[in-house]
């Protein structure tokens, strides 16, 4: 057990990385897949339409498009997968932000725990990380027979943040935690700095109410 820990929490899609892989992910899968992308666009274009019209929340609409995207990479081998994950990664060069990189710089040189906590597919973020050597990283498991899909969004990344750090003693009033949404506001929330980084409309709001700091 460590005591006094203070860690770090980042975002991926609109924190680290400057946009949303749902965009990235599609046009990859066009790319790689047309059958597959054909299937997939089909399907989620009524959830999306209907998120986008504000009758599907977003949540909802995330969670929905999560179970779409693991069926249409179920079927492809290890290799298959690494390769479409890394082909994803490779096209988001020059998209991530300077100011996030820096701090993450910073945070590790002072001693803090890094931790990436995001709903993006984990072996997205395992290659990410080779780059940034983050010491934890939570993410939206592939899920296999024996373990069904688990979104990491909103108040399930707080929980497992507090479940995958149980054996240590957490300074949350010294520690960091950076997002950009309000999905992102129960894990703002833990910690006694927490950072909006390009925060969406809610968020921002919230951010300038309570005084946090603001990244643009």
């Amino acid at each position: 057990m460590v005591i006094n820990m203070k860690i770090a929490i980042f975002d991926f899609d609109g924190t680290m990385y400057k946009h949303e892989t749902f965009t990235l992910f599609m046009q990859h899968l066009k790319e790689r897949f047309p059958k597959k992308y054909r299937r997939f666009y089909a399907t989620i274009l009524p959830i999306y339409l209907g998120y986008k019209c504000k009758l599907i929340p977003e949540r909802t609409m995330k969670e929905k498009l999560m179970h779409h995207y693991v069926r249409a990479l179920q079927t492809l081998s290890e290799s298959e997968m690494k390769q479409f994950f890394q082909g994803i990664v490779d096209k988001m060069k020059g998209n991530f932000h300077t100011e996030i990189n820096e701090r993450i710089k910073t945070h590790q040189k002072d001693g803090y725990y890094t931790m990436i906590v995001s709903g993006a597919f984990t072996p997205l973020l395992e290659i990410v990380n080779q780059a940034y050597q983050m010491n934890a990283l939570i993410g939206t498991n592939i899920p296999s027979a024996n373990n069904p899909l688990d979104h990491v969004h909103a108040e399930r990344k707080t929980s497992l943040i507090k479940a995958f750090m149980k054996d240590h003693t957490i300074n949350w009033t010294d520690s960091y935690a950076y997002g950009d949404s309000l999905s992102d506001l129960s894990v703002l929330e833990l910690v006694g700095h927490p950072v909006a980084v390009a925060p969406d409309q809610e968020l921002e709001h919230i951010a300038q109410q309570r005084n946090w700091e603001i990244i643009r």
